[in-house]
């Protein structure tokens, strides 16, 4: 466990204020690491549906592929299915890939701050 310290003038330092100063920082620090493992989750959660989304567009595109019926409003449907899939998966992987690896960090950051001990020590 690390050590967060603070100096202070020897004359400045008052004993009941270093106890709130120091439940501070730690209740601050593991309320943003709650929020952030919150926040991960749902962000999580919407890379799965925006991926499992995608995979069912780019199915339902090759089902009307493979049926072989080439009406004017079945090809209209597969140029419009085609992209939309591959964008849905496209950005499921870009979350997953970029911004989940981004929130772990912060996540972590957050998390040894909440462990770290706060101790005042007179400059």
């Amino acid at each position: 466990m690390e050590n967060l310290l603070l100096l202070l003038p020897k004359e400045k330092r008052e004993e009941e204020s270093e106890k709130l100063i120091t439940e501070s920082p730690e209740s601050y620090f593991q309320k943003q690491f709650i929020t952030l493992r919150e926040s991960g989750r749902k962000k999580l959660l919407r890379g799965i549906i925006l991926f499992v989304t995608g995979i069912t567009v780019m199915i339902t595109n090759s089902l009307i592929a493979y049926s072989g019926n080439d009406s004017f409003p079945l090809v209209t449907l597969r140029i419009m299915l085609e992209p939309a899939g591959w964008f849905l998966v496209w950005a499921a992987f870009d979350f997953l890939f970029y911004d989940w690896q981004e929130l772990k960090k912060e996540k972590k950051f957050y998390r040894e701050l909440a462990e770290a001990n706060v101790r005042f020590l007179s400059s």
